[in-house]
């Protein structure tokens, strides 16, 4: 089924399947490639935001800064907390945790609820790195994912 030509295999006219080959060091070809921290987001996510709304779960978004306090020590990007209308008592807790954290946290007060797409929508203004990393606030990181995050962009 198909006609071959060459290295293609032709599966109706106009569409041809190619042989497609990979290497992780296709991510060394990077125009992005920096020689201390890598490519894209960076080794210890230099040039990443983690990003996650926060509405009245203040415990669940303090879970998501420890865990990642714990399993990357040395993350050098920011944790950006969009509160989506949370009481006075849930920000405060939150604010207390952004004021001892050893990572760079900020707080940006939305005031109301603008649901799931609408806070996110509303993160991109707030933004200061180039890459952004949307998690829920009830993830927690149960290990360091950044190195494979940064292979796996780098090589597509």
């Amino acid at each position: 089924s198909g006609v071959t030509n060459g290295e293609e295999r032709l599966l109706i006219p106009g569409v041809a399947a190619l042989q497609y080959v990979s290497s992780p060091e296709h991510r060394l070809l990077g125009k992005d490639l920096d020689p201390v921290v890598g490519p894209n987001i960076g080794r210890y996510g230099h040039n990443l935001t983690i990003s996650c709304l926060s509405c009245n779960r203040s415990h669940l978004t303090l879970r998501l800064l420890e865990s990642l306090e714990r399993r990357v020590p040395f993350f050098k990007g920011e944790f950006l907390v969009v509160d989506n209308g949370s009481a006075p008592a849930e920000l405060e807790r939150l604010e207390a945790a952004a004021a001892k954290s050893p990572l760079r946290v900020r707080i940006v007060r939305l005031g109301e609820n603008f649901g799931v797409g609408g806070g996110r929508n509303r993160t991109m203004p707030h933004l200061t790195t180039e890459w952004v990393l949307f998690l829920d606030n009830d993830i927690y990181l149960t290990g360091d994912p950044f190195l494979q995050i940064q292979e796996a962009i780098a090589t597509l």
